[in-house]
């Protein structure tokens, strides 16, 4: 047989509609914002990467070359952040590992969802220790494991 239909609606009762009004009065968590510029990754751009939320590192690209696809040189950024950091907080030294730097060629930084442009046309950050010209070879989903190698 049919169920009977409370009378009122859930929806419409205290407790039913009590979530509901939580929700319409608790702040909004603000979103994050779109990449700056758009198209691929270029030298001297600098995306920001949410690594779980609330925690956000910057990577910096050196330069750019055609393998299959581009590829980016890119190398972490000091600092982690808990919001999505802008051009003004970007740091201007990079994170080595604990036996140097170690930067990587990914590629697809422009179509991982979690990553995000935050500036163009920048300075190269500073290092103890020149730029090596070799690393790996990454997806750019491959960036939040390799984070664990420069943040503790």
């Amino acid at each position: 047989a049919p169920r009977p239909v409370p009378f009122p609606a859930a929806k419409d009762s205290l407790d039913g509609g009590l979530a509901a009004r939580v929700r319409a009065l608790a702040p909004k968590q603000p979103k994050a914002a779109a990449s700056v510029g758009d198209g691929p990754a270029a030298a001297g751009d600098v995306w920001a990467i949410r690594l779980e939320p609330g925690r956000w590192v910057t990577v910096y690209v050196h330069e750019v070359r055609e393998r299959v696809r581009p590829y980016a040189h890119a190398e972490f950024l000091a600092g982690v952040f808990s919001d999505l950091p802008d051009a003004a907080d970007i740091p201007a030294r990079v994170q080595p590992r604990r036996s140097g730097r170690a930067p990587t060629w990914v590629h697809s930084l422009d179509k991982t969802p979690w990553v995000r442009r935050i500036a163009q046309g920048r300075h190269a950050p500073e290092g103890d220790e020149a730029r090596p010209q070799d690393g790996s070879w990454c997806a750019a989903k491959e960036l939040r494991h390799l984070s664990c190698w420069h943040y503790d």
